[in-house]
């Protein structure tokens, strides 16, 4: 294990999902409903975080009477068909099965039918394969639990109101072969934050994303040639679309009573053309064409999340030219020459970041690339800083603390690792480098101690159980 300080991403907005399911002892094979009904019903009642995992040999006729059979137990499973020789899942397969939590879909698979997973309240994950070309109707309508999705570019057809009402979706990535987004594919998805409309789209339907009432920014492929009616409907959040391409007025429809975004957007994009347009607030009817900086930055991100780096300091570079107080884009670009250990220019940026806007996570990121220059007491002074702003930001107790046992200042160290300790019970890096400090000051109940939680923490790490080893034979 090695004790190394970690900058954390504070500038750059990146959405990544944790499941919290963990799984029950090894799989549970069966080629029967009825053996499948009666083993489940022999089985503790458990939840959706613990489901009970099964693996079936089936034919496309038999996955009701799976799905039946689940549900009549009660029991949360997680279901894995991957060793079968299926080519689909057909209409209503699962419907309604409220027990299913994972569903593994063989890679044999071509389409999944209407309705097929309609109404399965506790999914949260399912792996769509690659051979997929078709997803029906009402396929994942009402999945209320499914928190992320990834349409694969097999992918050629999406039904009407295949995810309708996923009100915990906050993500989809959109297949690339996918020409039409159907009507109400996404209606009343509450939960999502953020679109990109890939180039390969050409048709947004009607009522598409209507009433996704959290979805804050939407990005318009460059391919989009129509948009219908209340597409965007309802989005009462919306603060940024961005248009890549043109759409002619005939194809972009708008009246009164199905407006097909909120407020004037329709209007402003026919005087402004393509670009970013943003509003104030969700609230605000007016929409206005974005001078190119927001554009710029946003590119950078993305350049930034495909690690391509240098392209990423032009875009945030050009924001800063058309706007030399962007904060965001002066943190950001230190945090891309952060990644190319360029620290020097990392520390300039965010030395201006923080004269725009003094805060804890510049404070902290610039301490980080101090450490990298082996300027340890510079870093300290940035992690005080950090932690003045944000007194419960553990991370900077734990990197002053590998600063000051750099240093020597053996005592502050240990202060600093208690307390992240204290803030977070599970960090194993604080358990094992305190420590070492009581290993190297000949305390060795204490560091056997340390250790312990340490390998409590991470059982399989090789380093933990070497130091633990020596510790308790010095402490014999």
């Amino acid at each position: 294990m090695n004790s190394k300080f970690k900058a954390i991403i504070f500038t750059l907005a990146v959405i990544i999902f944790y499941s919290a399911t963990t799984y029950t002892a090894s799989a549970q094979t069966f080629n029967n409903a009825d053996a499948l009904k009666e083993y489940l019903d022999r089985q503790p009642a458990n939840s959706p975080d613990k489901p009970i995992r099964i693996t079936m040999t089936a034919n496309a006729p038999m996955l009701e009477r799976i799905a039946a059979a689940i549900n009549s137990a009660g029991k949360y499973v997680s279901l894995n068909l991957s060793g079968n020789v299926l080519t689909s899942i057909p209409d209503n397969a699962f419907s309604k099965c409220l027990t299913l939590v994972v569903i593994i879909i063989p890679n044999s698979v071509t389409s999944i039918g209407d309705s097929a997973f309609e109404g399965c309240t506790s999914l949260d994950s399912v792996t769509i394969p690659n051979s997929v070309t078709s997803i029906g109707e009402w396929a994942f309508y009402r999945c209320t639990r499914l928190a992320s999705v990834t349409i694969p570019d097999s992918v050629t057809r999406l039904g009407m109101y295949a995810f309708k009402a996923c009100t915990r979706l906050t993500s989809i990535n959109i297949s690339n072969s996918v020409t039409t987004i159907q009507s109400y594919a996404f209606e009343d998805c509450t939960g999502l934050v953020s679109v990109t409309i890939p180039d390969n789209i050409t048709i947004i339907g009607p009522c598409a994303f209507r009433d996704c009432t959290s979805l804050v920014s939407v990005t318009i492929g460059n391919g989009v040639t129509r948009i219908y009616n209340s597409a965007f409907e309802g989005c009462i959040s919306l603060t940024s679309v961005t248009f890549k391409g043109m759409i002619t007025s005939v194809n972009f429809p708008d009246d009164n009573y199905h407006p097909t975004f909120p407020g004037d957007l329709r209007t402003k994009y026919f005087a402004g053309g393509k670009g970013t347009y943003t509003r104030s607030s969700g609230s605000s009817n007016t929409w206005t064409l974005d001078l190119g900086q927001k554009a710029q930055y946003d590119q950078g991100i993305e350049y930034f999340n495909k690690r391509d780096y240098d392209r990423a300091i032009v875009a945030f570079t050009e924001a800063i030219r058309l706007n030399s107080n962007y904060r965001e884009a002066y943190s950001s670009r230190a945090f891309t020459y952060f990644h190319k250990h360029d620290y020097d220019r990392a520390i300039a940026d965010y030395t201006q970041a923080l004269r725009l806007d003094p805060n804890f996570g510049d404070y902290y990121n610039r301490g980080s690339a101090y450490m990298s220059k082996n300027n340890y007491d510079q870093a300290i002074a940035d992690f005080n800083q950090a932690l003045r702003l944000n007194p419960n930001f553990t991370y900077a107790y734990y990197d002053r603390g590998v600063a000051y046992e750099l240093k020597g200042n053996n005592d502050q160290a240990i202060a600093d690792y208690t307390q992240m300790i204290h803030l977070e019970p599970n960090f194993t890096n604080a358990y094992y480098d305190r420590g070492a400090i009581y290993y190297n000051k000949g305390d060795y109940d204490k560091a056997i101690a340390d250790f312990e939680k340490a390998l409590q923490l991470d059982p399989n790490d090789p380093e933990i159980k070497l130091s633990l080893e020596q510790a308790r034979q010095r402490g014999r």
